[in-house]
């Protein structure tokens, strides 16, 4: 397995979805960690522009007694 396919750039840095797709990385997608961003209805746009032509992601969320599940595809 090529170690691209392992490494994930922190989706804390806003440089971090330009340079997975320079580099063919992957991408941890932060934006679900703070819970009043799952109910801003521009979260999700947000983050699929962000995962755009990027292959593989680390889901970082919430945690908690109650959690939503949210389909990004």
């Amino acid at each position: 397995m090529d170690i691209r396919q392992r490494l994930h750039l922190s989706g804390m840095d806003s440089h971090a979805p330009e340079l997975a797709r320079k580099w063919g990385l992957g991408l941890e997608v932060t934006d679900f960690c703070y819970a009043p961003m799952l109910d801003d209805p521009a979260t999700l746009p947000a983050v699929r522009e962000k995962m755009a032509g990027i292959d593989h992601f680390w889901l970082h969320g919430i945690c908690g007694r109650q959690a939503n599940v949210i389909w990004i595809a």
